[in-house]
C-alpha cells in the first residue's frame, strides 16, 4: 500500500496534462484492485483525473 501512496503523490506533482492522464490510469487501475483501497483518496484521484481530462 505504502508504494502506491508514493506513487500517488508522485503523481501530483506531474505538471503535463497527458502524462498525468497516463499516470492516473495505471495508478487507479492499480489501487482499484487493493483489498485495503482508500475510498476517499480512490475518489480524490477519480476527481483530478476528470480535471484533467477537461484541459
Amino acid at each position: 500500500m505504502q508504494s502506491v501512496l508514493n506513487a500517488a503523490a508522485a503523481w501530483l506533482k506531474v505538471a503535463d496534462p497527458r502524462e498525468g492522464l497516463r499516470m492516473g490510469r495505471d495508478l487507479i487501475a492499480l489501487w482499484s484492485t487493493l483489498p485495503a483501497a482508500d475510498q476517499e483518496r480512490l475518489d480524490s484521484a477519480r476527481a483530478r483525473m476528470a480535471r484533467l481530462e477537461q484541459r
